[in-house]
Formats: structure tokens, C-alpha cells, sequence
């Protein structure tokens, strides 16, 4: 996708009487119409390389996961949130829904909201840059296995 400079938006609009420059209104209209209403995900290409920001304009919590050497996270699900996983460092396993993959540095994951989930560290310790877009809290954490003996939950027929 092709990015776009600050020049480009305002290139071949009318210009405001009083200001001079382009309405404020006119230059949030031109960008969510060439981004896309609602897109989680956008590319600005620059000049010295380029931008990705991955929640524009929505509501969102962004966390640094840490699992240390050999652990992993409980297999759960959240029912208010859509998790954005950013993979930093190499040696782990994430296992989305029925899935797992072993991803090298800076692979990318969506994991929606009722979809299973966890994260293991295969011998060192690993970090994930994860982005919670909807409601983060950690009342919405729904454990379905646990190695650390904390409480699980029933599965929601609903969602899973």
C-alpha cells in the first residue's frame, strides 16, 4: 500500500479564506477515505523508511509480554477484546485457536476476541508487544488450562 506525506494530503484541496489552509474537516475526510473507515491498520512510507500504526484512532491498551525461560501463559480468551500480537524475539510458540506456529522476530497476530490463545517460551526467555484493541481488563481473562494451578473457567458455548 502506498503511503502518503503530509504534502500529499494536502495537495489539490480548497484552501480556507481566513486561514489559508486546507479545512480541518476536509483533511480527516481525505485520510479516512484513503486509509479506510475502521481499518486497524495503517503504512505511511517516508522518506528515511516508513510508519505502521496498528490502532488508529480506537481505543487500546498496548503491553511488553514477558515469558521467562521455559514458561508459558495459560491457554484463555477474552470476550471484550481483539489481542494484536507483535513478536521481539525468536523462540516461542504461540498457538492461536487450534494452531501454533513458531515465529521468528517481528511475524505479526490477530487474535480475536473469543479466540483461544497462549504463548510458551521454548528454552529462553521471549517478549511479545501486544495491542488489546476494546476493553482491557484482567476481570476478561477466561482460562481454559493453566500449569500454574490458577482457576479456569468453563467454556463459553457461545463464543467457542
Amino acid at each position: 500500500m502506498e503511503g502518503a506525506s503530509a504534502s500529499d494530503a494536502t495537495r489539490g484541496e480548497a484552501l480556507d479564506d481566513d486561514t489559508g489552509r486546507p479545512p480541518e474537516n476536509s483533511r480527516i475526510q481525505a485520510a479516512r477515505e484513503e486509509y479506510g473507515k475502521g481499518r486497524e491498520e495503517m503504512l505511511i512510507d517516508k522518506p528515511w523508511g516508513s510508519i505502521k500504526a496498528y490502532a488508529v484512532n480506537q481505543p487500546c491498551t498496548v503491553k511488553l509480554i514477558t515469558v521467562e525461560a521455559g514458561e508459558e501463559t495459560s491457554l484463555h480468551y477474552h470476550k471484550l477484546r481483539d489481542d494484536m500480537w507483535i513478536i521481539l524475539d525468536d523462540g516461542l510458540e504461540v498457538t492461536i485457536g487450534d494452531k501454533s506456529f513458531l515465529p521468528r522476530e517481528g511475524e505479526e497476530f490477530m487474535v480475536p476476541a473469543m479466540g483461544l490463545h497462549k504463548i510458551r517460551s521454548l528454552g529462553k526467555r521471549g517478549r511479545v508487544l501486544e495491542i488489546d484493541i476494546g476493553f482491557t481488563s484482567e476481570d476478561d481473562n477466561y482460562r481454559l488450562k493453566d500449569v500454574y494451578g490458577r482457576k479456569l473457567e468453563e467454556k463459553d458455548e457461545e463464543g467457542i
